[in-house]
């Protein structure tokens, strides 16, 4: 089973977005992250490491975004924005 967890666990910054955004948490190690454009495309996807929670999304069309963070047993969907 997988569980949603509260969003207010997970924060997204800056928000709204240039070059990077930084994950701040409580997230299990080596949780996965896919963004998801307005269109439903996923447009980048990865690995979270313990060292560094920040993602480029410099290269990504402004707009709003959706990114989902998983583990094996949770799951948090989180909005930003791309200027």
């Amino acid at each position: 089973n997988i569980t949603v967890t509260d969003s207010q666990s997970v924060n997204i910054y800056p928000n709204p977005a240039q070059n990077t955004i930084t994950i701040n948490g409580t997230m299990p190690p080596q949780s996965s992250y896919r963004i998801v454009s307005s269109d439903g495309k996923t447009v980048r996807s990865g690995t979270l490491s313990d060292s560094s929670n920040s993602i480029n999304v410099s290269n990504l069309k402004k707009g709003l975004y959706l990114i989902s963070i998983e583990s094996s047993h949770n799951k948090t969907i989180k909005k930003f924005v791309k200027l």
